[in-house]
Formats: structure tokens, sequence, C-alpha cells
């Protein structure tokens, strides 16, 4: 497998990928450059739901240059290429049939179960605790 070029600029490139989680559905959008990761809970996986909440990501991080994406009906329709000419971003999509193509956001989701299955969960990016809660940042808790 071919690795991306690594960007030159945070958030320039990224990858987004949906996954299901306890009955909950998720977009995860990674930045190529640090491999820094988004999570975001849809209450539906429609495409208007998605371009909502990367709208929501592209206003604290930035339009990205390229987005990549697997070929879900969410990306591979009208509304989404749409979005991405309006926003003036490159669509690129990976085949349907060859997940590691979107490895970005393949690996955040791996990351993801792997950590669930560890009892330690990961949200924002930056959010971790475990069932008895433990410390985010220097003064804060977060108990479960």
């Amino acid at each position: 497998m071919l690795s991306h070029k690594i960007p030159s600029r945070p958030w320039s490139k990224i990858s987004v990928d949906l996954f299901a989680l306890d009955g909950k559905q998720y977009l995860v959008m990674v930045d190529h450059y640090s491999d820094y990761f988004e999570l975001e809970s849809l209450r539906n996986v429609a495409a208007s739901t998605v371009i909502r909440a990367m709208k929501r990501n592209f206003a604290r991080h930035g339009i990205p240059d390229t987005c990549i994406s697997d070929n879900g009906p969410q990306f591979d329709c009208h509304e989404f290429s749409r979005f991405a000419r309006d926003y003036g971003f490159a669509l690129v999509k990976s085949s349907p049939y060859h997940s590691r193509g979107n490895g970005k956001a393949e690996s955040a989701v791996k990351f993801k179960e792997i950590t669930r299955r560890g009892s330690l969960y990961c949200f924002a990016g930056i959010s971790q605790y475990t069932s008895a809660g433990s410390r985010l940042f220097p003064g804060t808790e977060i108990d479960v």
C-alpha cells in the first residue's frame, strides 16, 4: 500500500469515514499532517447530516484542500459533490473494495475499537477517560 504524501500544513488533507458503535453513528475526520482526529456523533447518516458535522469541523480547523472518503452513499451523491465544489476542496474517493485506500480514517476507527475494548474511550480526539474517570488537562476531571 502506498502512503499519502504528508502535507505541508495541518488540516490541508483529511480523510473521513463513518462507523457505528453501540447503536450510534459517528463521523471520523483525520488530519494527514498530524494524525489528529475529530469524532462527531450523528443523529443519522444522511448526506445533509454528515455535511453539517463537517462544516462544524471546518469552522474550527479551516477548509481542507483535499478530502478523502470511501464511496459510501453520503459521500457519493450530488449534495456532497456540490458541498465540495462550493467549499473549494477536492474530493478523492477510495475504492469501495479496498478500504486501506482511506487508511487514515480506517486507522482512527481501528484505534477507537481497540481502546474501547480496553475500557478506554476517546472522543473528539482529545478526551480520554476510564470508568473510574481521569484527568484530561491539569485541574480537569470527568466522572463516568
